[in-house]
């Protein structure tokens, strides 16, 4: 006996297909209530409870209709675009609108609740927020690319573009000092070593500028390819302007004696603003001019100290 047969209008054909476009509640209100089940496989209900596996290609929750714009965070096993233009990243990610993820840890302690907040926003920044106290105050901890925000106190870190570790390696240069003569000491540019943000450092004016705020450690070394005729001594300035000009961040002077082979490496370390400038420059006294060791097995080095 064919029950169907007895309605006009039938909802599910004999084979169990889907006669009319959608079945829905009769309160079913799109975004609001009810529920509704539609011929082309989209479905709408107010809640659910699923007790076993559920496979899908992608997750994607909306704020309101799933529309441009209204795209909040995705899981997906690929980056792409949603079928409203929403664009969305591999793995777990917010949209492209401005909106951020936040994270909720709530944990039931004895005295009150106990919450960690870990907020990860559109413009690069990492917050971590505490629960309330009994006076409504918070504390949090704001991380960005070069900085972090504690309360009302700001710190520096990071160097180069946002967020990267700066270290940077220059080959030893080959260059002539003349006797008692402020002398800049220039790297050549086609000796730059190691990098892993990209160069701080001009090799036509022998400039260094300060990716980021942080203390840094320099390593200046410097050999010659004959000896000195004289005894004298050997004195390397770093400064804020060229030839030992300006600020002076750190001096040092080496003895040496007449016939004798100079070599020696300088370091230093020191608290640099971001976009401090630093000259180095070598002066040395022995009555005729010195000329450096190009080939000089070690480098001019700056790092930041992470």
């Amino acid at each position: 006996m064919v029950l169907m047969g007895i309605f006009s209008n039938p909802v599910v054909g004999g084979i169990g297909t889907l006669i009319r476009d959608f079945i829905q509640s009769v309160n079913f209100v799109t975004g609001i209530s009810g529920w509704r089940i539609s011929r082309n496989g989209d479905v709408e209900f107010n809640a659910g409870t699923f007790r076993g596996v559920i496979t899908s290609g992608g997750l994607f929750i909306y704020a309101g209709p799933p529309v441009f714009g209204n795209l909040i965070a995705a899981i997906a096993p690929l980056a792409g675009v949603d079928p409203y233009g929403n664009s969305y990243g591999q793995g777990l990610s917010s949209a492209s609108n401005g909106l951020g993820l936040t994270f909720n840890d709530y944990h039931a302690v004895l005295g009150g609740l106990f919450e960690t907040r870990l907020g990860i926003s559109s413009i690069h920044q990492l917050t971590i927020r505490s629960p309330s106290d009994s006076l409504g105050n918070t504390a949090e901890i704001r991380l960005s690319g070069d900085s972090a925000v504690i309360g009302s106190e700001t710190f520096g870190f990071g160097a180069g573009v946002d967020g990267l570790y700066y270290a940077e390696e220059l080959l030893f240069p080959q260059i002539t000092i003349l006797n008692a003569t402020d002398t800049n000491y220039l790297c050549p540019a086609a000796g730059r070593v190691n990098s892993n943000y990209g160069s701080a450092y001009n090799a036509v004016t022998g400039q260094w500028i300060a990716p980021a705020d942080g203390w840094y450690s320099f390593t200046i070394p410097i050999g010659f390819t004959t000896n000195p005729v004289a005894n004298g001594r050997l004195r390397i300035t770093v400064s804020s302007g060229a030839l030992a000009t300006g600020t002076i961040y750190y001096r040092d002077t080496l003895p040496f004696l007449a016939g004798v082979p100079l070599e020696h490496i300088w370091g230093f370390r020191r608290f640099f603003n971001k976009n401090d400038t630093v000259f180095i420059t070598v002066n040395q006294n022995s009555t005729a001019s010195l000329t450096t060791v190009a080939t000089y097995n070690n480098h001019l080095t700056m790092a930041r100290e992470l």
